[in-house]
């Protein structure tokens, strides 16, 4: 997981600084046109690094899939992915129409 991250010894000592970490930093300094601190740059890095982590593996989790919300309407074959089940990922085998008992004798 990303939060792995923040305490992975490994990860932090020896991560490569890649093309993308610098233009991320050009721009920043740009962006805000203020002067910072070696200490202060690092704190971006390390914020910006541990977001595109986060992206990158939101990305991976949803690839491949719809994401399931009880009020979507899936078709038989459908990926669905279920965030709530640990992102799993399952294959829609059968439809079947809803059944909400307590809606049933609501009048609208």
């Amino acid at each position: 997981m990303v939060s792995d991250l923040l305490t992975s010894t490994e990860y932090w000592t020896d991560i490569q600084i890649t093309r993308q970490d610098v233009e991320f930093l050009h721009n920043y300094l740009f962006e805000y046109e203020t002067p910072l601190t070696a200490h202060e740059l690092v704190s971006v890095f390390i914020e910006e690094r541990i977001r595109a982590e986060q992206d990158s593996l939101r990305k991976r989790r949803e690839a491949g899939g719809k994401i399931y919300l009880p009020r979507e309407t899936f078709q038989v074959g459908d990926h669905v992915i279920f965030p709530a089940l640990g992102w799993k990922h399952g294959k829609v085998a059968e439809v079947r129409l809803a059944s909400t008992p307590r809606l049933a004798h609501s009048m609208f």
